[in-house]
């Protein structure tokens, strides 16, 4: 087991909640609870977790109560994905390792249901299944793998369902 430097404090507030690694293992994002950001770090053994850029999860003007919760990349690397609870969405930013690295918004989907505890993407990246703790659903969107825009497909009742995984 190797250890990776710290990653430098976060801002006060800002509430890291889960964060995934880029499979370069030159990035990592963070999804901020609190603050409800996502942080993109840069990776090496000599710097360490740098920080590259931080935006927003939340669409522009929305102000009402909302907690980051999971956070993922695409199969192939290209987007990430933050779950909303409270605006109930899926964030989705493209990811740009040029210049320093940076998160461009694509969209906010809605999620169908109430608190997105948790999802997960299909190994083949082609779809992905959203776990609706408070309104008791999983719901199943198609991943257009060119655009990392969101299509749903279907619902399915289950009893406050917080973890779902392929295998």
């Amino acid at each position: 087991l190797e250890f990776v430097r710290a990653a430098p404090a976060s801002s006060p507030g800002a509430g890291p909640r889960h964060l995934a690694w880029h499979p370069s293992g030159d990035w990592c994002v963070v999804s901020n609870e609190l603050d409800n950001t996502a942080a993109l770090y840069s990776y090496t053994a000599d710097a360490g977790m740098v920080l590259a850029h931080s935006v927003s999860l939340l669409p522009e003007g929305f102000t009402d109560f909302s907690s980051a919760a999971d956070i993922q990349f695409s199969a192939d690397a290209r987007f990430v994905y933050a779950s909303n609870r409270g605006h109930e969405s899926i964030a989705i930013f493209e990811l740009d390792t040029s210049g320093g690295g940076s998160l461009k918004v694509v969209g906010h989907e809605p999620c169908k249901g109430v608190c997105p505890r948790n999802f997960a993407l299909s190994p083949e990246g082609d779809v992905m299944v959203v776990a609706n703790q408070d309104s008791h659903s999983l719901e199943v969107y198609s991943v257009d793998q060119d655009a990392g825009t969101l299509s749903h497909r279907s619902s399915r009742e289950v009893r406050s369902p917080v973890w779902v995984m392929f295998k």
